[in-house]
This record gives C-alpha cells, structure tokens and sequence, in this order.
C-alpha cells in the first residue's frame, strides 16, 4: 500500500520557523515595551516627585526653587524622550503582530493543503481497494457460473 507524501512538507516546516521565529520576535518586542513602560513610569514618578519638591521649595525655600525648576524641567524631558520611545516601540510590536498574523494565514495554508490532500489520497486508495475488491467478486462470480 503506497504512502501518503506531501510534496510541499519542506514549504510547510519553512512556514512553521518562520511562524516560530515571528513569534520568538514577538514575544522580543513585547519585552522590551514593558521594560520601556517601566522606566516611562518611574521617569513620570520622579517628574511628580520633582514638581511636588519644586512647590514645596516655592513655599518655603525660594533660594531652592531654580535647582527645583531645573530638575524639575530635566525630568520632565527625560519623560518625554521615554514616551515617544513606547510610542516608538508599540508601533514595531504592532508590526511584528503583523507579521506573525501574516506568517500564521502561511504555515494554516500549508497545513490545510496538506488536510486536503491527504482526504484525497485516503479517497483514492478506498476507491483502488474497493475496484480489487470488486474485481475479485466477479472473479469468484465468474468461476461459480462456469462451475456450474
């Protein structure tokens, strides 16, 4: 009985890496989002800290209240820097989405072609042993009708 051999098996294992690897870079990317998002809100936090010390400094110490200011403006555009880096790196975390969604629709492609072929060749090798089987009916038909 002949084997089922799915021409396109190197394509199929090409597009499951690929997927692989997609989803390895994914998961990458996502990492370095929240890394990213944690050190926005810890720049936010301490942006906070130095307006807060910078009203304090204005009600109490004004002789404090430049180097307040100045910290105050240095944290601020630090926090500004870390936002458009998130900003930055959501969008390639989104075009990896992409990309994996792409590389997904290839490898279910390949793998439902070889679904369908596979339903075909078991098909065909029913349709083979049943003709053998019917064959050898009107074999054994025949010679009880000669016999006879």
């Amino acid at each position: 009985m002949p084997r089922f051999r799915f021409r396109l098996e190197a394509s199929l294992r090409l597009a499951e890496i690929a997927l692989d690897q997609e989803l390895r870079r994914l998961a990458q990317e996502v990492q370095k989002l929240k890394q990213l998002e944690y050190e926005r809100n810890r720049c936010e936090n301490t942006w906070l800290q130095a307006a807060a010390g910078q009203r304090t400094a204005g009600l109490t110490s004004p002789r404090d209240l430049g180097i307040w200011q100045k910290y105050a403006e240095n944290c601020l555009k630090l926090l500004r820097l870390k936002e458009k880096e998130v900003q930055g790196q959501a969008q390639t975390v989104q075009k990896c989405r992409e990309a994996l969604a792409a590389a997904h629709r290839e490898a279910e492609k390949f793998r439902r072609l070889k679904e369908r072929q596979l339903k075909l060749f078991r098909l065909a090798e029913e349709n083979r042993e049943q003709k053998i089987l019917d064959e050898a009916g009107q074999v054994l038909y025949w010679q009880k009708m000669t016999v006879q």
